[in-house]
């Protein structure tokens, strides 16, 4: 590099270059459009932010849901278990109870035959009775 004594002497003053202004100004734009970017950038971001927190309460939701349906389902199991549990015993119940009625109709038939009988039996003494 060259001494700054070795330079030229005439200096050109900053508002008589060519073109300077302008390549400032595109400059300027530039740097605001870059600034105007990155805020539309950082926008994008924040949205993208409150759609991922809302995506979590929604999830967070629907864990909860998912909870309380298998809890029902649950209770729902426990509903069927005591319902057919129930059922069988009305079963055992209705079939004591036939036992039982058979045994009434074979008691009741072997009465009504002893009745038939004794019935038969007083007729025969009564007209026996009579006859004498």
């Amino acid at each position: 590099m060259a001494p700054a004594q070795n330079l030229p002497g005439q200096v050109t003053p900053v508002n008589e270059c060519p073109g300077l202004a302008r390549a400032c100004t595109a400059a300027a734009r530039e740097l605001i459009a870059a600034k105007n970017y990155i805020l539309g950038l950082e926008r994008n971001i924040a949205a993208a932010d409150q759609r991922i927190e809302a995506a979590k309460t929604e999830l967070a939701k629907l864990m909860e849901i998912n909870e309380l349906e298998k809890q029902r389902a649950a209770k729902l199991e426990e509903v069927i278990a005591a319902e057919r549990e129930a059922k069988d015993a009305l079963f055992k119940l209705k079939e004591q109870h036939e036992k039982r009625i058979a045994k009434l109709e074979k008691s009741l038939s072997r009465s009504r035959k002893f009745t038939l009988f004794l019935g038969v039996a007083a007729g025969v003494g009564i007209l026996i009775a009579i006859s004498k």
